[in-house]
């Protein structure tokens, strides 16, 4: 809602009081938040705190899975497909499959995206990207 130019946000079950409140406050280009949403609000901003505005869709919260996750950081450190395979005692398709099925989640497009989002999401270190 904030996203779309709300200054405040009520609950159905806020009082008629609390409602008024909120409109003179929005008139006066205040912010009101109804007490109920805003312990739930700030758990949220705390347990996403890496999460870039522009992914915050409820697709990428999806969490990835261990195998999608050890794929990636592999792919962080440089390694290619026939190694990560090599080092996970996997088929190449099955990597390519679990770096697939992780692309799609996230939206990104390829290798060097799903990094960079990874690194953002706290799922990779930093130092661990070569390259960059």
């Amino acid at each position: 809602a904030f996203g779309h130019g709300a200054d405040s946000y009520m609950l159905k079950s806020a009082d008629i009081e609390l409602i008024e409140l909120a409109i003179k406050r929005a008139y006066f280009n205040e912010c009101l938040l109804d007490p109920k949403l805003a312990k739930k609000l700030l758990e949220s901003v705390y347990q996403n705190r890496y999460i870039d505005p522009s992914f915050a869709d409820k697709n990428l919260l999806d969490s990835p899975t261990e195998r999608q996750i050890q794929v990636l950081r592999l792919l962080a450190q440089g390694l290619v497909f026939e190694q990560i395979a090599r080092e996970m005692f996997l088929s190449v398709s099955t990597v390519k499959h679990y770096a697939s099925d992780l692309y799609s989640k996230w939206h990104v497009k390829n290798r060097y995206e799903a990094i960079k989002r990874g690194a953002m999401l706290g799922y990779i270190d930093y130092n661990l990207i070569m390259n960059e």
